[in-house]
Order: C-alpha cells, then sequence, then structure tokens
C-alpha cells in the first residue's frame, strides 16, 4: 500500500537524524523545558526563549492553545479548518464556528464573524485541506483589525512548502501584535511525524500559558535530539521542499490533464475533485494506493493527496483514472 494520506514527508528524516536516533539515550528523562532546542528555535527565528513553547506535535499545542484561551468563549476559523481547531474545542467549554464560503481562505468574513464572544481565531496558512494560502500583505491588513484581547494563531504547519519561503509570516509579526501566536511542526517537511515535535512562538506571556498547562516530559529525549539535528541538516530540508514544489506542479498538471479539479496549493498535497470522494478513495485503495477523502470536512466531492515520491505520484496519477 502506498500512503498519500497523511501529509508525510515520502524521503523520511535525513541520515544525520538518523544516526541521532541510532545513538539516543532512552533510559533518562528527557530535559522537561527542551532547553536547548527552544534556544535554537529562538535564534533561528529572532525571538528570545521565553517566546518558544515545544510540543508533542503542532496538534498537542493546538489542544494547549485552546484549552488556554478559547475556554469559556469562542473560537471562529475559516470554512474548512484542519480539523483538530473542531476537535480541540469538544474538549473545552469553547463554542467552535467557522466563516466565509468557497474554498479559499476568507478573511473578509472571518474578521466580520468576530464577536464580543470570540476569544480565539485560527489561520491555518497555507491551509490544510485545501492548500489554500493567504499573501503576508493580505495577513497583516486583517492583523490589524482584529481586536487586542483576541488572541490569533497561525497555524503554519506547511510553511516550509511555500514558495518563496519568506511569504509566510512567522515570528517577524510577533512584535506588533503580540495577540499572535504561530505553530510551526518538524512532523513535515523535517520528516519527524513519529516522534511528535512541535513549537509555537508568541509573547512571553502567552507561551508561559501554555508551559504551565503543557505535562512534564511531553517531548521525549530522542524527538528533542532529532529535531535538532533536522535543524542542523540544511540540504535534506532543501531536497525535500524541491521534491514536493516540483511534483505538485506536475501531478498536479497530470490531473488536470485527465479532466479533474485540482486547487491550487502551496502545501506538500493537492486538493483534487472527484466526484465522490469516498468511492474515489476506496477505488484508489483497491489498488494499492491511500488518499484522505474530505467528507468530514464538508468537502464529500473531494480528496485530498500527499505529494510522494516520482514514482509513488506516477502511480498514483495511472491508478485516478479507474476513478472516474
Amino acid at each position: 500500500m502506498i500512503d498519500l494520506s497523511a501529509n508525510e514527508n515520502p524521503l523520511g528524516p535525513s541520515e544525520q537524524v538518523r544516526a541521532k536516533l541510532a545513538a539516543a539515550t532512552v533510559e533518562r528523562y528527557p530535559d522537561s523545558s527542551a532547553r536547548a532546542l527552544r534556544a535554537r528555535l529562538a535564534a533561528m527565528h529572532g525571538c528570545e526563549l521565553e517566546q518558544v513553547c515545544v510540543g508533542a506535535g503542532s496538534t498537542d499545542l493546538i489542544f494547549h492553545l485552546v484549552a488556554a484561551f478559547g475556554a469559556g468563549g469562542e473560537l471562529v476559523a475559516p470554512r474548512h479548518s484542519f480539523i483538530a481547531w473542531r476537535l480541540a474545542t469538544q474538549y473545552t467549554r469553547t463554542s467552535y464556528r467557522e466563516a466565509g464560503a468557497g474554498l479559499t481562505t476568507d478573511l473578509h468574513a472571518l474578521l466580520a464573524a468576530i464577536t464580543p464572544d470570540t476569544t480565539l481565531v485560527c489561520v491555518v496558512n497555507p491551509a490544510n485541506p485545501t492548500g489554500a494560502f493567504v499573501p503576508q500583505d493580505e495577513l497583516l491588513a486583517f492583523l490589524a483589525l482584529v481586536p487586542a484581547d483576541v488572541v490569533v494563531v497561525l497555524d503554519e504547519a506547511y510553511a516550509d512548502y511555500v514558495e518563496p519561503p519568506a511569504a509566510c509570516l512567522g515570528a517577524v509579526v510577533l512584535r506588533s501584535h503580540p495577540n499572535v501566536v504561530v505553530l510551526r511542526t518538524f512532523s513535515k517537511a523535517y520528516g519527524l511525524a513519529g516522534l511528535r515535535v512541535g513549537y509555537a512562538l508568541g509573547a512571553a506571556t502567552t507561551i508561559g500559558a501554555l508551559e504551565r498547562r503543557r505535562p512534564p516530559f511531553s517531548v521525549s529525549a530522542p524527538a528533542q535530539s532529532a529535531a535538532l539535528a533536522a535543524l542542523d541538516d540544511v540540504h535534506h530540508l532543501e531536497t525535500t521542499v524541491h521534491l514536493a514544489q516540483r511534483e505538485r506542479l506536475r501531478v498536479g498538471r497530470a490531473l488536470t490533464g485527465l479532466g479533474f479539479e485540482v486547487l491550487p496549493s502551496q502545501a506538500n498535497f493537492l486538493c483534487v475533485r472527484t466526484g465522490d470522494g469516498e468511492l474515489a478513495a476506496s477505488a484508489l485503495k483497491a489498488n494499492g494506493v491511500a488518499v484522505m477523502p474530505l467528507s468530514t470536512y464538508g468537502l464529500p466531492e473531494w480528496v485530498r493527496i500527499t505529494l510522494g515520491t516520482v514514482e509513488t505520484n506516477d502511480r498514483l496519477v495511472a491508478s485516478m483514472t479507474m476513478t472516474r
């Protein structure tokens, strides 16, 4: 089975990471504060140590963010947002509401949806599962109009795949907007999905609230060591990103040529309209290719397809003819 359903890195982690894992110490507890990793990330993003929180994947941090800043209030998100945001509200006294129509991130609708009850807003950029991307200037104009007491989370899990990489805001926005939190992950471009490492950047007070909710030792010692090694291997990151960027263009053109509607994407996946997503996913699975049907996202006609290697993508394209 070729698994193109979870947006994982088809190349896996770098050899430097594999060597670190092979030599990892597992009999002792990890540094609960992940200080070395946080210091490295702070230096990379040009912020202070107290502005970085490391968690067991960015999804772990999503749940902590909602618990810390959403409880008793309301979370507003663009339509078809990453499902973890909706799931996180179910464990707290947080209302969840999506704003906008269509398949792009509608910041005007999102801004109009903010009420006095809104305590948290999230913008997944690039968006999952559509791959839609909001440029810096539009996002900055949006942030300037959001009330200062509303926490805005920029979920940038797929930022590494954006062309050019600097198009994502990252930490540059934190000084002018202290109500903003930026989420990043090692699960995608760095190939560490199974180790669960993600991080949040924000104002020291906001990050402090996250740290107080994060369980001790939530990020294992091997995971911390692997993340540091992954940051060292810039070549592997560039190879991963360039593969995804080339393949999203090539595969997108191939699927369009077969008559499928393919949404523009700045991530490592494509959102493809098949007519019946569940039926298409079943047909592909029967041919040994797993993709993600999107009915749970309110997109029953669509599937999300992770971009793999050239070989696996060729097999995907060939198999897509069976879904017609």
